[in-house]
């Protein structure tokens, strides 16, 4: 008789109404029955109310974090890990050290953020890696709750989600909104009108900021006179007065009547006070809540108190509109938010880039180019100031020890709630949905879909000079690795919003029969005579003109007096003329990134008149009765270019 292999031990709960069950039988063999006892009481404890699609991938990421600290304490004997787990195997109460889960937690947040690594998530989506950070901290802090890690540890950190397509500034979606006009202007002006706009855009928002921050400071200061009224009961007194009335008499005011109203509001703030810190009054919940909600909700006490997320979101931004950096150095601002002294009435920020294997490196050119100005700008106080307002606004919420004090962005979920949070302080969006709200009707951001990548991009065109960027300095301000990227977020919207803005002239002259032939429209937009007959000489017919072949060749000596010859003035719809167009707009637009990169000058002077002629005749002809036969002409170059029977005009 074969020998019949023992079936493997296996670990299954369940929870009451949960379609499916949970398992932990990978971890039996590492931690043993009582420790997965140990999990199983505590994850039913958390989760029993909860559904089952929200705790399904919160227990697999708790259960693959919990495996990846396993298999490195085996590997690695004297890592924080293998006293994890050694602790968590051996005994059955044990809770790790608050300095090593810190550095597993550190250690598993930079495997994660690892795009190499797929042991912990098979992607190099940022977007995916981010989620899993956050489902992995949520689990964390649950299990955090039943007694199983420290708390305040959590995993930490986020990659930059880049979008496919490079974000606008402000003065883009300004232009697009229709709310900037350029029609009318030169390139050097057009693009002065952009910087200006973004310039004007990101004032009114530090502006708007600040009235958000002074008058949570305005409340908080007003709220500190107030408790500090020596007339106002203690609290022993306050719980023997709503001790002795009822909850409808509290309701109808009944409860400290001889009191001023100012001095119950007063009341009712210390009473909202001591419950926020923790210190609930020894009196039951139901009269607390009676007297307190008969004077103000929790959100309209906590800026008397504290700081709000409101106010966390205003100076989060005025900063960013200061120095346009990373928006994840800046989510995880030390405390100690400066890296040394003023220099110059500046200084410079602590800022640190999160990296592979769970290290944190300073981000680029933090000393000398990421920094702070001390002093007002504009009439406005700096973000400097902004930073010490809001460390005395959030004393309240933090700790002598632990993440509340060593973060500065600390701040409450919802006003009332106890839990205090430190980390990715932008994942609430509801204050910054709420500004966008708030500014509809104003002049210069009503109606425009304001990002915070747009803040950036805004903020790098708004410190060059009109027509002259320093390449160097913004792209290591920016930390692009390629210089076109830095082009693209200091210019590439002015350039385009002014392509768009030349076809408009040009269609609206030719819709009043201004614009009779090439010439003429080459006139319209600005091209000199000299350019204009040295694009004939370059080759105008091979996708540059719009007439038959040339009948001579003019000489530059000839002067402006015989520009174009009579064949090249006039657009005539044949099946040549027609391929020479398409071609004409195929080989602008595949030397557009290029060109506009390495001579963004030259580009707007010479290039940008031509592309406005091409496209021009190009979005007539498909509103015409041609349109069908370009449709026709443009399915053929395709195919053409694609067999190699055609080529792109060579153009320079």
């Amino acid at each position: 008789m074969e020998d019949v292999a023992p079936l493997s031990p296996k670990f299954v709960f369940a929870i009451q109404g949960h379609r499916r069950k949970y398992y932990l039988t990978r971890l039996l063999p590492y931690l043993g029955q009582r420790f997965c006892e140990r999990f199983a009481a505590a994850w039913k404890t958390t989760f029993a109310l909860m559904k089952f699609s929200t705790t399904d991938a919160l227990f697999k990421s708790m259960r693959r974090a919990i495996m990846a600290i396993c298999l490195r304490g085996v590997r690695e004997p004297h890592s924080p890990e293998a006293r994890i787990f050694e602790g968590f195997r051996d005994d059955p109460h044990f809770i790790p050290s608050k300095k090593d889960f810190q550095q597993a937690m550190l250690n598993l947040s930079g495997v994660i953020l690892d795009v190499s690594d797929r042991s912990f998530v098979d992607s190099d989506n940022p977007k995916t890696r981010n989620g899993a950070i956050e489902t992995l901290r949520l689990a964390v802090r649950y299990l955090a709750h039943q007694g199983m890690f420290p708390p305040d540890v959590e995993p930490a950190g986020r990659l930059e989600e880049r979008l496919s397509s490079v974000p606008k500034c402000l003065a883009t979606l300004s232009f697009e909104a229709g709310k900037l006009n350029i029609r009318g202007l030169t390139p050097d002006a057009a693009t002065g009108a952009f910087v200006q706009r973004n310039r004007d855009m990101l004032y009114e928002m530090k502006r708007l900021f600040w009235e958000d921050l002074l008058d949570n400071e305005r409340k908080f200061d007003e709220g500190a006179n107030l408790l500090a009224d020596p007339r106002l009961p203690t609290i022993s007194d306050i719980e023997a007065t709503l001790r002795h009335w009822t909850i409808p008499e509290i309701k109808r005011g009944m409860a400290f009547a001889d009191f001023s109203k100012e001095q119950r509001w007063a009341i009712a703030l210390r009473i909202e006070k001591m419950h926020l810190i923790g210190v609930p009054l020894k009196v039951g919940q139901k009269k607390r809540l009676a007297f307190v909600n008969l004077h103000f909700r929790h959100e309209q006490a906590q800026p008397y108190l504290e700081s709000t997320s409101r106010c966390l979101t205003a100076v989060f931004h005025i900063i960013l509109i200061e120095t346009g950096a990373n928006i994840q150095p800046l989510e995880d601002l030390p405390f100690k938010v400066y890296r040394g002294a003023a220099r110059h009435g500046k200084r410079p920020l602590a800022l640190t880039k999160n990296r592979a294997g769970g290290k944190q490196i300073a981000a680029p050119i933090a000393d000398e180019r990421v920094y702070l100005p001390v002093k007002s700008q504009d009439g406005l106080p700096s973000a400097a100031a902004a930073i010490t307002i809001w460390k005395k606004l959030s004393a309240p919420l933090r700790s002598s020890t632990g993440p509340t004090q060593a973060l500065l962005w600390v701040w409450r979920k919802a006003a009332g709630m106890r839990t205090i949070c430190t980390h990715n302080p932008m994942v609430n969006h509801d204050p910054w949905y709420n500004f966008l709200d708030r500014v509809q009707q104003n002049d210069l951001l009503g109606g425009i879909p304001i990002t915070r990548m747009a803040i950036r991009k805004a903020f790098a065109n708004s410190q060059a000079s009109t027509g002259d960027f320093d390449f160097i300095i913004q792209k290591a301000l920016l930390g692009h690795a390629k210089s076109a990227t830095t082009f693209a977020y200091l210019s590439e919207g002015a350039v385009r919003a002014f392509l768009v803005s030349q076809i408009r002239e040009f269609q609206d002259a030719w819709e009043g029969v201004s614009v009779i032939d090439v010439e003429d429209a080459a006139k319209k937009l600005g091209v000199t005579d000299t350019e204009l007959v040295r694009r004939q000489r370059l080759g105008l017919e091979n996708g540059l003109s719009f007439g038959a072949a040339l009948d001579d060749e003019p000489s530059i000596s000839q002067g402006p007096g015989e520009r174009l010859v009579r064949q090249a003035k006039k657009f005539i719809v044949t099946s040549k003329s027609l391929i020479s167009l398409e071609l004409a707009r195929l080989a602008l637009w595949s030397q557009f990134e290029p060109v506009v990169n390495s001579n963004p000058g030259r580009f707007l002077r010479t290039w940008i008149p031509w592309m406005a002629i091409v496209e021009g005749y190009c979005q007539r002809l498909e509103t015409s009765r041609f349109r069908v036969r370009l449709k026709k002409v443009r399915d053929d170059v395709t195919a053409r270019l694609s067999s190699g029977s055609l080529i792109l005009p060579v153009l320079w």
